[in-house]
């Protein structure tokens, strides 16, 4: 075989693979460099509320106070860690509002926009319910919103 050939040859395998090897390598390290909650500040502000913190299932924690009427469900921004926002459903479930934090694929709201669909069967109780977010998390909770407009009486943005 003469080298031509076997130049062609290589640059045939290793040409695709190195595409292939860019294609896949991009999301895995685009999706794996993400805000992450201070856990430190977290447990600070924690120590304020006298709230119960319930894992509902490995998606969903709720944040739940003695008496409540009312939810929130919440999708966090694109690319933070769902943690992030736990000072802030421990400061609105300490208003009597039962908060429901969502932890999304690869902290991107936009892969998963029916997660919501899980939380209503946990709280059949609840009188009435707002969905929001932030950031990518709010455009998302306005996307399922419009779906399921009949489940909600507001939208909440940050």
């Amino acid at each position: 075989m003469n080298k031509k050939k076997k130049l062609a040859i290589i640059l045939g395998i290793t040409i695709p693979l190195f595409f292939i090897l860019l294609f896949v390598s991009i999301p895995v390290i685009y999706v794996s460099d993400y805000y992450h909650a201070d856990e430190e500040a977290i447990e600070a502000f924690v120590k304020e509320y006298d709230i119960e913190r319930k894992e509902l299932d490995k998606n969903l924690t709720a944040f739940i106070p003695d008496t409540y009427e009312h939810g929130f469900i919440f999708y966090p921004g694109g690319k933070v860690e769902s943690t992030a926002y736990e000072p802030l459903m421990y400061d609105l479930a300490s208003k009597g509002i039962l908060c429901i934090l969502v932890k999304m694929p690869f902290n991107l709201a936009i892969l998963d926009v029916n997660r919501a669909d899980d939380v209503f069967g946990y709280f059949p109780n609840v009188e009435s319910w707002h969905i929001g977010g932030h950031s990518l998390g709010g455009t998302v909770a306005s996307m399922y919103l419009e779906e399921h407009s009949d489940k909600f009486i507001g939208l909440v943005l940050l």
